[in-house]
This record gives structure tokens, sequence and C-alpha cells, in this order.
């Protein structure tokens, strides 16, 4: 019965994306700006793009809505304050940061 499960049940896939974002210097780095980003990364817009380049609809034979749905689900947006605070643009690393 193990052996039959393991061959119905789709396979799933992890992946991981480091995406940068540098403000423009009229933007102030607060918490809602990178809300915002997060919004942007999974807009209906951004989705369908993703969807169209990669021909989700028809690989996974259901409409684009649903793919789109199916996209906001799996995708996790979290920050990683990882040197945010001590980092600098100019910062030639001299000083520890």
């Amino acid at each position: 019965a193990g052996s039959v499960w393991i061959y119905i049940v789709p396979k799933k896939f992890v992946a991981e994306a480091v995406i940068e974002v540098r403000p423009s210097s009229n933007d102030v780095i607060t918490s809602s700006f990178f809300g915002t980003q997060f919004e942007s990364i999974k807009s209906q817009e951004s989705l369908s793009a993703v969807s169209d380049q990669l021909e989700l609809p028809d690989k996974w034979m259901v409409r684009q809505d649903v793919v789109i749905r199916i996209l906001k689900g799996i995708i996790d947006t979290s920050i990683t304050l990882q040197r945010l605070l001590c980092h600098h643009p100019l910062d030639d690393g001299s000083r520890g940061g």
C-alpha cells in the first residue's frame, strides 16, 4: 500500500530565491516599504507574467486564474534583516560591518 501512495502523490519541488530590493533615493525604508514590495511580487500582474512565461496553465492543465491562486498560496515572502541595519552602500568593509 505504501508504494501505491508514493506513486500517486504528486511531486513537490521547493526553491528559494533571494531578491535584493534597492530603494530609490526618494524611498524611506520602513516595514511598509517592504510590505509594498512583497505585495508587488505576489500581485496578479507579476504572477500572471510568471504563469505565461512558464506556460503553467498548459503544463498544469488548469485555467490561468487557478494557476495564480495556487502561486499566491505557495509563495512565502519574508525579510531577512541580515546586515540591513549595518550595511551602507559606501561601506568598504573596514569597519567590520
